[in-house]
């Protein structure tokens, strides 16, 4: 992607990264919630990173799941 962003630099290149890399980003976390399959592995790793407060509970199949705080708790951007 880096290649095609010097290639055509011309234009609003820098926010489309920031669209494909968002996008990027919530893919890989629906990926991750689908292969967990059951939420106590999304529990699991809330306690493990310290959430104290009440537990949610989302459909680990659902795409809208991916933009949730919740997993964006669990699998941050770093």
């Amino acid at each position: 992607m880096r290649g095609w962003g010097n290639y055509y630099g011309t234009g609003d290149v820098k926010s489309k990264f920031r669209e494909y890399d968002a996008w990027i980003r919530r893919r890989l976390r629906s990926v991750q919630l689908r292969s967990w399959k059951k939420i106590r592995k999304l529990h699991r790793e809330m306690r493990r990173r310290g959430w104290d407060s009440e537990l949610p509970g989302l459909r680990m199949t659902a795409w809208r799941s991916s933009h949730s705080t919740y997993a964006q708790y669990v699998m941050p951007n770093s």
